[in-house]
């Protein structure tokens, strides 16, 4: 996917619609509410894992052009995306002690 970006002319654009996609799954997928809490730990996870791979994306985008020409939104979504990466982590863990203890 990354060899396609660097192809395109357009790439500024692509790479806004990636983040808006992967920032947004990311999002939906943290605030899904499940009756059983191990299937909310599930649905963290899979956040975590959306927000994971748009920091993981950034990390590239960043190392090959920087953000100079990042916008100010872009920006946001770059920080909220790493405070995701570190947050999400913490929660799932406190998550899975609480289904511990109630075992």
């Amino acid at each position: 996917m990354l060899n396609f970006i660097e192809a395109r002319e357009d790439k500024h654009e692509h790479v806004q619609a990636i983040m808006n996609f992967r920032f947004s799954k990311g999002r939906i997928l943290s605030k899904q509410v499940r009756k059983e809490p191990i299937e909310q730990v599930k649905m963290l996870e899979y956040s975590f894992r959306e927000y994971d791979k748009l920091r993981r994306f950034l990390d590239y985008v960043i190392a090959e052009h920087g953000k100079e020409n990042w916008s100010e939104s872009q920006r946001e979504q770059d920080r909220m995306c790493r405070e995701m990466c570190e947050l999400l982590p913490i929660k799932i863990s406190k998550l899975n002690l609480e289904l511990k203890r109630h075992q």
